[in-house]
């Protein structure tokens, strides 16, 4: 007993799309999960960078009774090796608390904002959007303001010091852009 094989053995057109349709779904899900992993990885460093800004504040503020929003000050020497965010300091109340606003750069993901706020009843970190965070930087040219603001690490007009290069736009009081402009 011997059993004959056709000639015509190979796959048909269904089992090849089937085939297909699988591989095209595992591709979607594996670009999915990636985009994922690469948007924490990337959040990580505004995380690193606003916990060291937050430990070298406590610092100071032991050694001095107030925070400073001078990087050079507390000891801050990361800010010109991020490579995707911007780091700010605010203070409030008089140097009683501040804000650590870590802001990516627009060509970078993910679009949302790190915010670590140090009050007496404790320290909060939490994600908002890049607008909102650059509206939290500074306010409108008129507005009169008693926190204290830096964004060093930022290339800026020396000879203006609330300028910087290519302009900056903000969310004044009035949920309405604000842009700010100085000539060289």
């Amino acid at each position: 007993m011997t059993q004959r094989l056709r000639g015509d053995s190979g796959f048909t057109l269904i089992e090849l799309m089937m085939v297909l349709a699988i591989l095209s779904i595992l591709a979607t899900m594996a670009m999915v999960s990636h985009r994922h992993v690469v948007e924490k990885a990337r959040s990580v460093e505004a995380e690193v960078a606003l916990a060291e800004i937050n430990r070298l504040e406590t610092l100071y503020y032991a050694n001095h009774g107030t925070y400073s929003s001078d990087f050079t000050a507390i000891g801050f020497t990361l800010s010109p090796m991020l490579k995707r965010h911007k780091v700010l300091v605010r203070l409030q109340d008089g140097g009683t608390s501040f804000q650590a606003i870590a802001v990516p750069f627009a060509d970078t993901l993910p679009q949302q904002a790190l915010v670590l706020t140090s009050l007496k009843e404790g320290t909060t970190l939490r994600r908002i959007d890049s607008v909102t965070a650059v509206g939290l930087g500074g306010g409108s040219p008129g507005s009169s303001s008693t926190s204290s603001f830096s964004d060093q690490g930022v290339g800026g007009n020396p000879t203006k010091p609330h300028c910087k290069d290519g302009g900056e736009a903000t969310v004044a009081q009035d949920g309405l852009l604000d842009m700010n402009f100085c000539l060289k």
